[in-house]
């Protein structure tokens, strides 16, 4: 997490390790190039599903899933690196569940 967020958090009497970070799979970035923002992952599984293709990697001991246009090759055993933007992130308390933070909404 971005250094502010943290010191946010501990303001509202949490921990880093009581949160449970929550994204969209269509806010995380996917490249197959090594990017300097991005966490390395080994792609489990490639499932493709016609407009988009669906990756499949473990992070951590948890299953993530993000999605590449469908021009993208990645096959099952390839480095990429994931990234998102901050204000994608949803942060939960990781022993209640309870929203801590979301993404501001956008009304049309």
């Amino acid at each position: 997490l971005p250094p502010p967020m943290i010191e946010s958090l501990n303001g509202l009497g949490y921990t880093v390790t009581e949160m449970m970070l929550g994204l969209r799979p269509e806010y995380l970035h996917t490249s197959l190039t090594e990017t300097e923002e991005g966490i390395p992952i080994k792609i489990d599984m490639v499932e493709p599903m016609g407009k988009d293709t669906i990756i499949v990697s473990m992070i951590e001991g948890e299953r993530v899933r993000s999605i590449v246009p469908p021009y993208t090759f990645p096959e099952v055993g390839d480095t990429a690196w994931m990234s998102f933007e901050d204000r994608d992130m949803h942060l939960f308390n990781a022993i209640t569940e309870e929203v801590v933070a979301q993404p501001p909404r956008v009304n049309a």
